[in-house]
């Protein structure tokens, strides 16, 4: 009897430890394999986005991620021109930089995507000067990229001028929808305005598909910031 407890509970002993085996080599594999930052150049067809149903990939958000990274990265050579990684890093009203700049593709993707769709269904138009703007902004963006982000980017200045087609056209309809009524300002109607929160809430939704994006790292796609020694 004392020679079956003593085996029951090495058995049992055994156990435990192969579970805490198996359970470590999972999050191994996992922060190596499925975690891992990939490269952005090499992933252009994985889908990251769905918008009503619609899928969108990598490279449909390449746009997207390359002016939030302009963006915050002009603010971080402000903040320190010596090693902007620092600001990238930085935690200001309880979230990261870095974390909040890769919210903000996705939000003003989700914006455009479902402002796009509304600017074609009450059949909006670009004016011939508009379109010539446009013209103007999407040679000014894509001139102002360096070869190297246009190279860790992968997508071609077609794509981005199509993006940027959307955009303008999502403009379009804002300026439409807020002329056609008296509540809410204008800016109410931006990505992270109070408008746009109900229009989603009222009938649209949009979700990352994890898989890829949280192995997107912000500041690190059409950048890199690694120190130099």
């Amino acid at each position: 009897m004392r020679k079956s407890k003593k085996r029951s509970k090495v058995i049992w002993i055994m156990a435990i430890i192969a579970v805490a085996i198996i359970f470590a080599l999972y999050i191994y594999f996992t922060k190596t394999g499925t975690n891992k930052e990939i490269i952005y150049n090499e992933h252009l067809s994985d889908q990251v986005l769905n918008v009503d149903g619609a899928i969108y990939t990598l490279e449909d958000l390449a746009f997207y991620i390359a002016y939030e990274e302009n963006t915050v990265e002009k603010q971080a050579q402000i903040y320190n021109p010596a090693d902007t990684n620092q600001y990238w890093n930085l935690h200001v009203n309880g979230e990261f930089i870095r974390v909040l700049a890769k919210e903000n593709v996705i939000k003003m993707a989700a914006h455009d995507y479902i402002y796009y769709e509304y600017f074609l269904e009450n059949s909006l138009s670009l004016s011939e000067e508009e379109e010539k703007l446009l013209a103007n902004d999407q040679q000014d963006f894509w001139n102002d990229l360096t070869d190297d982000q246009k190279l860790r980017l992968g997508v071609s200045k077609e794509k981005i001028y199509d993006e940027m087609y959307i955009v303008c056209c999502a403009e379009k309809y804002q300026e439409y929808v807020y002329a056609s009524q008296d509540v809410f300002d204008y800016d109410d109607y931006d990505f992270d305005g109070y408008a746009f929160e109900r229009i989603v809430e009222e009938g649209h939704s949009y979700k990352t598909i994890d898989e890829v994006w949280s192995r997107i790292s912000m500041g690190n796609v059409s950048y890199t910031h690694e120190i130099e020694e």
